[in-house]
């Protein structure tokens, strides 16, 4: 290959060639690039997760059996996840309602005794009576029915 200059240094030799010396090196580069491109391209813009699905729907499978097999993506995690931040606080909520709920009823029902146990009853006799009423009434319709 001719060369224009002086045999001095590589370097020398290299900048004044006549013609240009392809570095192997840099047909490299351009084919690592390329790939690159192409497996980013496919990754980020190529949807797999519909095409197995599809390819699932096809092969006769119910949505319950392809969703144990196809993962959730990031959007459908995220809603689940909201989901079900929602109903914890839905039921956060519902404990301290049933909480203010417990406490009106006990101390109902601490006046209902404190007003049984002002009028001189005690709430034991108070249920006995209500019992022995209602084993009368009982026997009261049972009489009923044999007597028709």
């Amino acid at each position: 290959m001719p060369v224009l200059g002086s045999d001095e240094s590589e370097l020398t030799r290299r900048a004044v060639s006549a013609y240009p010396s392809y570095n192997s090196n840099m047909l490299v580069n351009i084919v690592i690039l390329m790939v690159g491109f192409f497996l980013l391209n496919n990754l980020f813009f190529h949807d797999y997760r519909l095409e197995e699905m599809k390819q699932l729907r096809a092969s006769g499978m119910s949505a319950e059996e392809i969703k144990s097999f196809v993962p959730y993506n990031m959007r459908e995690r995220r809603e689940v996840e909201k989901t079900k931040e929602n109903e914890m606080e839905q039921l956060k909520e519902d404990v301290v309602k049933l909480k203010e709920e417990v406490q009106r009823l006990s101390t109902l029902l601490d006046n209902d005794i404190s007003k049984n146990n002002s009028n001189g009853l005690d709430s034991m006799k108070v249920a006995e009576k209500s019992q022995a009423e209602e084993l009368k009434d009982g026997n009261k319709n049972s009489d009923k029915t044999m007597e028709s």
